[in-house]
């Protein structure tokens, strides 16, 4: 077994590690606080994700930062392991991002 396959192997075995151990963590959450925020309250552009899984539920803010008149956006995995950042259109999105949540 070469390093580069046993640090992908131990990556892996990591991820669900933490993954077993955030399930018991997470806490419901209300993103409103946030929205009051200077930092959001005069960005145009935020990044933010869309949750899955046992991560803190983000498709309300994200529906409110919209409703803000802010464009969205989320990140991509590519099949190289890249990120694209995309709007919740599906639209690729390449310019400055004000505030990352």
């Amino acid at each position: 077994m070469d390093s580069k396959q046993s640090a992908q192997e131990l990556k892996s075995e990591l991820r669900k590690r933490y993954r077993a151990e955030r399930e018991f963590l997470v806490v419901e959450s209300n993103w409103e606080h946030l929205l009051t925020t200077s930092e959001l309250v005069e960005a145009k552009v935020v990044a933010s994700y869309i949750s899955y899984g046992v991560e803190p539920d983000t498709s309300q803010l994200n529906r409110k930062l919209v409703e803000m008149g802010k464009v969205v956006v989320v990140p991509r995995m590519l099949p190289d392991k890249n990120l694209l950042w995309i709007d919740l259109q599906d639209q690729p999105y390449q310019g400055e991002i004000d505030v990352f949540i």
